[in-house]
């Protein structure tokens, strides 16, 4: 009876991971970059554009965000990188800590992290609490920091405003798509574990990539049109 019924639970319940598909990444972009110029935002959405920017050029969860703090952050002609201030998810004894790095996008100045930080910074500098080092506060008074549940919620409202299910894609989902993206751009599978500071290929290729499609059996077949 016993075995029926987990034989039963697993029918019922199939295996699956998570999401077994992504979101499109260039979705997202076109609405952070409808929403103007950075100059013209109110703190709010400044604020939703900045988190979501950061989750996406380098794939962080929640509690990675809600710990960048001002005091710890170096500016460089590439990008900005934070050094570490506490321990993640994925620290343990005998690895260094990883530094958060976050590369500009002279390209298109809308869709830059570092630009859209830089005013992020300018714009919460007199609003910043004394003795505040955390980088993302609180949209209202008195504007402490904000935890990583805050920041999820962020990251989710803006997907939602970007026309993304969110019935179906939480915040967590942004480390997948943003991975899966740089993987069907040409960005090797080492860079992508650099950036997302996973241990092995088997987490990012198991939990994370999601192609839009596995292209390579329905194009062998059609191209036999050309024998």
């Amino acid at each position: 009876m016993v075995m029926r019924l987990l034989k039963g639970a697993f029918h019922d319940r199939l295996p699956l991971p998570r999401y077994t598909a992504t979101w499109n990444v260039q979705t997202v972009l076109e609405y952070l970059e409808g929403m103007g110029t950075n100059t013209s935002l109110s703190l709010k959405q400044l604020s939703h554009k900045l988190c979501m920017l950061l989750a996406l050029t380098r794939p962080s969860r929640s509690a990675d965000l809600a710990a960048l703090r001002v005091d710890r952050c170096r500016f460089s002609p590439e990008g900005v990188t934070f050094l570490p201030a506490a321990l993640a998810k994925q620290s343990r004894q005998g690895k260094a800590l990883t530094e958060h790095f976050f590369s500009s996008f002279p390209h298109n100045r809308e869709l830059c992290p570092v630009a859209t930080l830089r005013q992020y910074i300018d714009v919460t500098s007199l609003l910043r609490p004394e003795g505040t080092a955390k980088l993302f506060l609180a949209i209202v008074k008195p504007h402490n920091p904000v935890s990583s549940s805050t920041i999820a919620r962020w990251l989710r409202d803006t997907l939602q405003q970007a026309g993304i299910n969110t019935g179906i894609f939480g915040a967590h989902s942004v480390r997948g798509a943003s991975s899966s993206a740089a993987a069907a751009a040409g960005v090797t599978t080492n860079d992508i574990l650099k950036a997302a500071d996973w241990s092995s290929e088997s987490v990012f290729r198991s939990f994370y990539y999601r192609p839009t499609g596995d292209v390579t059996y329905g194009r062998a077949v059609l191209s036999q049109s050309r024998q």
